[in-house]
């Protein structure tokens, strides 16, 4: 307690004296002070990075489990078809039901096309020259990449679905994302279970 109070006197009487900090001590402050700013930037820039890549991981999830939805709910064939990097609409991905194909207008479809909902954000989606909507998982942040094209094909059989891979062949998918260094997956097993 002694040593506290010492401690507490000596700066009152270093703020109330004339002879003020040292320079060496002044250097020593800003220093830490730079120290410290610079670890909570480093710490809120991976937090917003991690943020956005949960958040489109969560996206993709949830279009897996919509287009599971649509042709079990709709007894349809439904395809979700995931556009990478390098793909036709690339970091996107959109619902085909039926025989409906992204390469036709959608004039020319069977089914209506999946629409965004009135609450997106504008940046969420796009239309294509074709009429239908592709979205992008990660509700457009710049930098955020599908790596690869993926197309999944949720087929009704009565009570049971299995995703088939384009050959047909019962197959599962791992669709993996990235965002400043960082990666997430999402995985879809023959069962169509969303994991």
């Amino acid at each position: 307690m002694e040593m506290r109070r010492k401690n507490w006197h000596w700066i009152v009487g270093r703020l109330k004296g004339q002879g003020g900090f040292t320079l060496i001590e002044l250097s020593i402050t800003v220093i830490l002070l730079g120290i410290i700013l610079s670890a909570s930037v480093l710490s809120y820039y991976n937090i917003l990075t991690v943020n956005t890549l949960n958040n489109a991981q969560r996206n993709m999830k949830a279009a897996l489990q919509r287009a599971y939805n649509i042709a079990l709910n709709e007894n349809v064939k439904t395809t979700l078809k995931v556009y990478g990097k390098n793909g036709t609409y690339p970091n996107t991905y959109t619902y085909l039901r039926g025989d409906d194909l992204d390469t036709a207008p959608v004039n020319t479809w069977a089914y209506d096309p999946e629409r965004p909902l009135p609450t997106m954000s504008s940046s969420s989606y796009e239309e294509t020259p074709l009429g239908f909507y592709v979205f992008k998982p990660g509700g457009g942040t710049s930098g955020l990449e599908i790596q690869s094209n993926a197309t999944i094909v949720f087929n009704p059989r009565g009570t049971t679905l299995q995703v088939e891979d384009a050959a047909g062949n019962p197959s599962s998918f791992t669709i993996t994302l990235t965002y400043r260094g960082h990666s997430a997956t999402v995985t879809v097993n023959s069962s169509g279970e969303v994991i």
